[in-house]
């Protein structure tokens, strides 16, 4: 999924609204910009809710979307029992 989007003169760029659903993002997520020794630029999700509990402690990504580790220990546990 590639998108080619222009900086508004604000400097900001609007993420389209189907990476948006892709990757799970929600409105009021934290992101972290790091420029790379290559000159790219690196966006990186640092905070958000658990896709099951809205949870914002201990979470992990899976597939773009966060589950915090309670959420995947319970998973786990069901999921050993056969549920």
């Amino acid at each position: 999924m590639q998108f080619n989007k222009k900086i508004s003169r604000a400097g900001s760029i609007t993420l389209p609204a189907a990476l948006r659903r892709a990757i799970g993002v929600e409105t009021g997520e934290k992101f972290s910009v790091n420029l790379q020794e290559d000159g790219s630029v690196l966006l990186k999700r640092t905070q958000g809710n658990c896709l099951l509990c809205n949870s914002e402690d201990n979470l992990v990504t899976h597939n773009g979307r966060l589950v915090c580790k309670p959420c995947i220990d319970t998973l786990q546990t069901k999921a050993g029992e056969g549920a």
